[in-house]
């Protein structure tokens, strides 16, 4: 089972502010909208760091990519939001417990497509120009 954690980026600060879990996510975390909350995927890229909303992914042969959640599903897109590669299968796409299953079942997905976290789209925009 994925392990459900965020990544919070301070928007006023322009930082990441650290990781948490639903039990030590804080109520000033929960009620401050200055911040914005990056789901973890469940996956890892190939060189085994964790996968979060909102990190860039550079492909083996050099193309960024976002990771976004998007209709009940995590997706890599590419700077123009055009082409979308699916992280789970269409058929998981309404039902919920499916799909968590199908986004648990591929933890190599970033490893066979030598995929690395190299940074996000709040500290590094200038990847996706």
């Amino acid at each position: 089972m994925r392990e459900i954690k965020f990544k919070v980026w301070d928007k006023e600060k322009k930082c990441m502010v650290g990781i948490f879990n639903l039990q030590n996510l804080s109520f000033k975390f929960k009620s401050n909208k200055n911040y914005l909350y990056l789901q973890y995927s469940g996956l890892k890229d190939k060189n085994g760091k964790e996968v979060y909303e909102g990190d860039l992914l550079k492909t083996g042969c050099g193309k960024y990519l976002e990771v976004v959640f998007y209709n009940g599903k995590f997706v890599l897109c590419d700077k123009d939001y055009k082409k979308r590669i699916e992280w789970a299968k269409e058929e998981y796409k309404d039902n919920e417990f499916l799909l968590f299953q199908a986004l648990s079942s591929i933890p190599n997905l970033c490893d066979n497509l030598h995929l690395s976290v190299v940074g996000n789209k709040f500290e590094n925009p200038d990847l996706l120009k």
